[in-house]
């Protein structure tokens, strides 16, 4: 009989996991169905809360989907917290746009798709294009003669997309395109010895471009030399371009203080 008894629990066990649960309804249809007593915006069908009682997932009696943060959603699926986190990750798919229907969306190649029912359209986008301005007004930077050296010590006043390096004077393409340059350099006042001259590089893996002052007299006055050097590139997505300089007046040379040191880039 006690053996009958302890066969008969372990059927009734294995019912109880995997029977359907239903809150506030005897006859749920699913695996947890919970049926809410209210369809009003005021009160709550379903609430999570964490280990601080803070609320992190909430389901009101009219649909509406209140994630953590959100204390007033006024659209079925809120996340704007105000705590610069709400954001929504859309992902690839290889469904049509008829199986999706419309009004989906989709991501594919660094693009958004938006489904009508029978194709998927690309949605229109304006990206922030890459604008950096950048100065040296405390160089501490020695260039030696007749070696070609990358600039560093740049101060940074905008880059809108984050692609200046100041540290190794890099900008890298945040994406495929025409982006102009154009770099003032001044070297600190001294003699200019005869056939000398200073020089600024622009490199792109192979690509160069090249800038130069040169001089075909001594100068027994000390003088500032500058160099003014622009021009574009054809660049593709994560690219380097970077400035250099080589100067050959004899000894080791600065750059001028007090603002004569600018470089700006601009995306077109």
């Amino acid at each position: 009989m006690k053996k009958k008894f302890l066969l008969l629990i372990g059927i009734f066990h294995l019912g109880i996991t995997y029977a359907q649960v239903g809150i506030n309804t005897d006859t749920p249809e699913a695996m947890l169905h919970i049926k809410s007593g209210e369809s009003t915006a005021t009160t709550n069908a379903l609430n999570i809360v964490n280990s601080d009682n803070t609320g992190i997932f909430t389901v009101r009696n009219d649909g509406y989907i209140i994630t953590s943060g959100v204390h007033n959603a006024v659209s079925p699926l809120d996340l704007r917290d105000g705590i610069d986190n709400s954001i929504i990750g859309i992902g690839q798919s290889s469904q049509t746009a008829a199986t999706a229907n419309e009004g989906a969306i989709k991501y594919e190649t660094k693009l958004l798709y938006c489904s009508d029912g029978t194709d998927w359209h690309q949605l229109a986008s304006n990206p922030i294009k890459a604008y950096v301005i950048a100065d040296v007004l405390n160089p501490v930077q020695q260039f030696s003669h007749n070696v070609e050296s990358e600039i560093s010590d740049w101060n940074l006043t905008t880059d809108l997309t984050n692609s200046f390096n100041t540290t190794t004077g890099e900008f890298t393409a945040p994406r495929s395109g025409i982006y102009t340059f154009s770099l003032v350099l001044t070297l600190s006042d001294d003699k200019i010895t005869q056939f000398s001259s200073f020089n600024v590089y622009w490199r792109m893996f192979s690509s160069v471009i090249k800038c130069t002052s040169s001089f075909n007299t001594t100068s027994t006055k000390s003088l500032p030399v500058s160099v003014l050097c622009t021009g574009s590139f054809a660049m593709n997505t994560n690219e380097v371009l970077k400035a250099s300089v080589l100067q050959t007046f004899g000894g080791n040379r600065s750059l001028k203080s007090g603002g004569y040191n600018n470089l700006t880039i601009i995306e077109n």
